[in-house]
């Protein structure tokens, strides 16, 4: 049982015991009723682990070079984005890739920012988002 779990179930148990022939105020009585909501609406919401309910999706593999979420993807993969045109890095020649900065990230590339701006996935590259998304800006040495 989750420290949620039995906080939860400490917090029924001491609502109950109020139900139980307790002369209340009505004002104490509203607090009570809306403690009992609120309990409920909590217990809704988390599963029966006591915990927040899992994802619906969850982060799978490159499709091609089968690394795991956060992991660089393997030479040759053509899921992987290249860090300084936006490609695919297996058919761009761009010197000073960054690996790390084109991790897998478990969802396909531009899916997440697709989605979030209601569009296709194939509009990111006819609106030019490659460059906000995909390119790694160069860091600024200057001292201001």
């Amino acid at each position: 049982m989750t420290d949620l779990e039995k906080e939860l179930c400490f917090i029924k148990e001491e609502l109950r015991a109020g139900d139980k022939g307790y002369n209340m105020s009505p004002e104490l009585q509203n607090v009570h009723t809306a403690l009992h909501k609120l309990i409920n609406i909590v217990i809704k919401i988390t599963n029966k682990e006591g915990g927040v309910s899992p994802p619906s999706k969850s982060l799978g593999k490159c499709p091609d070079c089968a690394v795991q979420p956060g992991q660089q993807h393997k030479d040759y993969c053509d899921i992987e984005r290249c860090s300084v045109c936006g490609g695919q890095t297996l058919v761009c020649n761009c010197n000073e890739h960054d690996k790390d900065f084109a991790k897998w990230t478990g969802i396909w590339p531009g899916q997440a920012e697709a989605d979030y701006l209601g569009i296709d996935l194939n509009q990111i590259c006819t609106y030019d988002y490659i460059k906000i998304f995909f390119i790694k800006k160069p860091f600024n040495t200057e001292v201001i």
